[in-house]
């Protein structure tokens, strides 16, 4: 098991065990900058729904942390805590930003 700083949790196709650290998606840290951790190719289900961990500080950032042009399109708020919800299943590359608490989600090349 990787020991990552983030990791993308949530329940659907994606995930190994619900809302659960160990079942997620490890979000590795970028060298070139130490605020940045990514994900690449990951696969998500039209309904998968999930939000980004960090638990060193117990944070969990969900819809309102999401940017960037896929919001409201691909991706929608689900739920009154603020799920992500996939409403556009395809293969996406995921940033997290330490710094502003914020996720970017882009198609993958």
């Amino acid at each position: 098991m990787i020991n990552a700083r983030a990791y993308i949790v949530g329940d659907g196709s994606f995930a190994s065990a619900s809302w659960a650290t160990n079942g997620g998606i490890p979000l590795i840290d970028d060298e070139a900058n130490p605020n940045l951790a990514k994900a690449t190719g990951v696969e998500f289900s039209v309904g998968d729904l999930f939000k980004v961990t960090v638990p060193e500080t117990n944070a969990w950032i969900g819809y309102p942390g999401l940017t960037g042009s896929l919001k409201g399109i691909n991706f929608v708020e689900a739920g009154s805590d603020s799920n992500i919800e996939v409403a556009i299943s395809g293969t996406y590359d995921i940033t997290f930003d330490f710094s502003s608490n914020s996720i970017d989600i882009a198609l993958a090349a």
